[in-house]
């Protein structure tokens, strides 16, 4: 595809003086090849940089004045309503061209998103395809029976990134699976995609410090149906979610614990390192064990287990791989020291802390139940003063500790979720490395459990918004020597 030729179609006024061939598209600088094309999203800083490194056509913001870019000879620039658009047409149409497409698969929710991509992944693993797997804190690509993992900061990667993960082999992945935040969706992160599949897993009250209401939030999740091509599969034990059926003429599969649905799981039995539980699906059941725990794990599962059958996929082969032991990086991770066992999750909602709490409490026998919590700055602070009324109703002891303060103050995090507090079964530990010894020192003795909800696989922790090298799990690990 010539340059020309894309701006007849889309720009028709639009008209440059150099047409070449469209074999690269990015927005960031250090990824401009010779002949790309740069989009401009933010400001003008690295277009030197980019022209530098290649790029031959820049693609500007049509609000910036124009008399403030320098231009250079034989460089094109283009100045649009939507710079964003113009990269999703050009990857749309790159993606439409080719002759095997992979098969997409888009999950959204508030919660269940990534340990339902890992179940998805080890599955289509198990049987050698090409994966593309874009989750919330890695990127994990499994080509050629070759598997790599790369960290990322956003649970949505921008078009241009994805473009590039996709072109390096050749768009030849049989699968992407990606998990879509409400966030990414509305900054156009995923404009233009299709998907063979749609999730919605659930929608809880979240991501409001960006959103603002609920409303806005629910709104960005149910634009992720309109980019669906055949199926949409529903947690009908959301009501939320169970309306979005009304919202779509695409096959919707529907899944549920306590709902009438086209798969319901049954008889579940929750255990302290297993779960497990019958899955009615077309009037069969099928005997589910797995080593994952909790409520919220037996509908990732049915999430999960929908997907494989939208796909026309072998159902036994899944329930085989979920009967061995299943790790989800910073999902219900469990260390075991002496008498401490600790849990590392990355709960950080009201939801998610409840639902970790409602399986601690049902599996728990003489256990202390002691937990180490903070909460991100920058964030949603009415879930804040909730949190610390929940964890200390439900421990025995608690330790208020840093999370990801980003540009708040650490303090003032923690005065936001203790300002309600009567009781006197908590104490604040600023550093979260000093609050997992301290808790470990006072109860090595007992038989604890001992939470350590936030921050899961996470290997870092934001202070002023400078990112440090931190991990719960190596802090806790630390404790064996």
């Amino acid at each position: 595809m010539k340059l020309k030729g894309f701006l007849r179609k889309y720009y028709p006024n639009i008209h440059v003086r150099y047409n070449h061939i469209i074999d690269n598209i990015t927005d960031y600088d250090k990824d401009v090849n010779n002949g790309s094309i740069y989009v401009c999203l933010k400001d003008e800083t690295y277009v030197d940089s980019a022209i530098n490194n290649g790029a031959k056509t820049i693609v500007l913001d049509k609000l910036l004045k124009k008399n403030k870019i320098k231009r250079v000879k034989g460089i094109n620039y283009i100045f649009v309503d939507s710079p964003i658009v113009f990269c999703a047409r050009v990857i749309n149409e790159v993606l439409c061209s080719l002759t095997k497409k992979p098969i997409m698969i888009g999950l959204t929710g508030t919660s269940g998103k990534t340990t339902t991509l890992h179940l998805l992944y080890e599955y289509l693993k198990n049987e050698n395809y090409d994966i593309l797997a874009i989750g919330t804190h890695f990127i994990y690509s499994y080509y050629g029976l070759k598997e790599n993992k790369v960290e990322t900061n956003n649970t949505t990667i921008s078009l241009c990134y994805l473009f590039k993960l996709l072109k390096e082999k050749s768009f030849d992945f049989d699968y992407v699976i990606m998990e879509e935040s409400s966030e990414g969706i509305s900054k156009g992160r995923i404009l233009g995609l299709s998907f063979d599949i749609v999730s919605v897993s659930n929608i809880l009250s979240d991501h409001l410090n960006y959103h603002k209401t609920i409303e806005s939030y629910i709104h960005a999740k149910e634009r992720l149906l309109y980019q669906a091509k055949e199926i949409i599969i529903l947690n009908y034990d959301d009501e939320i979610v169970k309306s979005f059926n009304k919202l779509t003429i695409k096959n919707v599969i529907s899944y549920g614990i306590n709902s009438s649905t086209n798969i319901k799981a049954k008889y579940i039995e929750y255990y302290d390192d297993f779960t497990k539980f019958y899955i009615e699906d077309s009037g069969n059941n099928y005997f589910i064990v797995s080593s994952l725990l909790g409520k919220f794990n037996v509908y990732n599962i049915l999430n999960a287990w929908c997907i494989i059958k939208a796909l026309n996929l072998d159902l036994n082969l899944f329930i085989k791989i979920l009967n061995n032991k299943i790790v989800i990086p910073g999902r219900m991770n469990e260390i075991k020291i002496g008498n401490c066992k600790f849990i590392v999750d990355y709960a950080h909602t009201v939801n998610e802390v409840k639902e970790v709490f409602d399986f601690i409490l049902k599996v728990k026998k003489e256990e202390f139940v002691i937990t180490i919590i903070g909460c991100g700055g920058s964030r949603d602070k009415s879930k804040r003063s909730i949190i610390g009324e929940l964890v200390t109703i439900n421990s025995d002891y608690v330790y208020f500790t840093e999370d990801n303060s980003r540009d708040e103050d650490v303090l003032s995090i923690i005065n936001d979720i203790t300002s309600d507090l009567s009781g006197n079964n908590y104490e604040v530990v600023i550093n979260r490395i000093d609050a997992i010894n301290k808790a470990y020192q006072n109860y090595k003795d007992k038989n604890t459990i001992i939470l350590v909800l936030g921050k899961g696989s996470e290997n870092y922790i934001i202070k002023n918004n400078i990112k440090y090298p931190y991990s719960d799990i190596d802090e806790i690990n630390k404790l064996y020597e």
